[in-house]
């Protein structure tokens, strides 16, 4: 009986044991799971964390976008006022012409060969040449029609602007220059280093025509036309004229004077060497910051 009691205590005993262990080992498989959690939570707290910085970093990286265009913008702005429409494209700048007027610095050197007194000549003569014409009151369409009646050579009145706006090459400044002293010879007046001689007949008379007027709504539709087609042909130039009850010849100058005046249409730009102007030669040369 003793033996059975003692036997029956010490089977409690041990499920008592096995039972304690059992609650340990769940305690113990308890908070492994606890900390797991825990550590998976401070995981994706630290993702989250790292989202949010890069979101941020982003969002710092656009507001700097933002700022350098709106800066780009704030000082590109004050240049894009500056520009005038731009004239249509002119020939490029040929070797041997003169200096631009107004600037300190060259525009272009003399080619090989040519000396910087010829240029000089040239420029002079020029400007004389324009001086004197104005004052006989000849057109430089007169000019290149007196001088294929006297000579036998036909010039445009576009050949006689770019001489006396210096924007021919260098040959052919020198090609032009012993017809037009020649024709100044003739016209009555002295030459840059000759006498003056009388009158010959056969050149046109020395009063312009008288100027046309046109009216504001002729003068858009001219404007409107220019900008379609800057060098329309004749029959072009006759459907216009007929459309607007104009005669021919007064849309044809028309054409010829606005087109002169698109060319001395002032261009500025920024350039290596800062401001840039682009002169009636059709270089261009650095802006001086007195305005000259």
């Amino acid at each position: 009986m003793l033996v059975m009691m003692m036997m029956l205590a010490m089977t409690m005993l041990m499920a008592m044991m096995m039972m304690l262990v059992m609650m340990v080992m769940m305690m113990l498989v308890a908070m492994m799971m606890m900390m797991l959690a825990m550590m998976m939570m401070m995981m994706m707290l630290a993702m989250l964390m790292l989202m949010a910085m890069m979101m941020m970093l982003v969002m710092m990286m656009m507001m700097m976008l933002v700022l350098l265009l709106l800066l780009a913008m704030l000082l590109l702005l004050p240049l894009a006022v500056l520009v005038v429409t731009a004239p249509p494209p002119q020939a490029a700048p040929r070797p041997g012409l003169p200096e631009c007027p107004g600037a300190p610095p060259k525009c272009v050197e003399a080619a090989p060969g040519e000396e910087p007194s010829d240029l000089e000549e040239l420029e002079q003569f020029a400007r004389t040449f324009k001086q004197r014409r104005i004052k006989l009151g000849f057109t430089q369409g007169d000019v290149g029609l007196a001088m294929g009646k006297l000579y036998g050579n036909d010039f445009s009145q576009t050949t006689i602007s770019r001489f006396e706006a210096l924007n021919l090459s260098f040959k052919n400044m020198c090609k032009l220059k012993p017809l037009l002293e020649k024709w100044l010879n003739d016209a009555g007046e002295p030459r840059v280093t000759g006498p003056a001689v009388p009158n010959v007949p056969g050149l046109p008379g020395r009063r312009r025509k008288k100027r046309t007027s046109i009216e504001t709504n002729v003068r858009f539709a001219l404007e409107k036309s220019f900008l379609a087609n800057q060098k329309p042909t004749s029959e072009e130039i006759l459907l216009i004229a007929e459309q607007l009850n104009m005669e021919k010849e007064v849309i044809r100058v028309w054409f010829c004077n606005r087109r002169q005046k698109e060319k001395r249409t002032v261009k500025i730009l920024w350039g290596p060497q800062g401001l840039l102007s682009l002169s009636p030669h059709g270089l261009w040369c650095p802006l001086s910051p007195y305005g000259s």
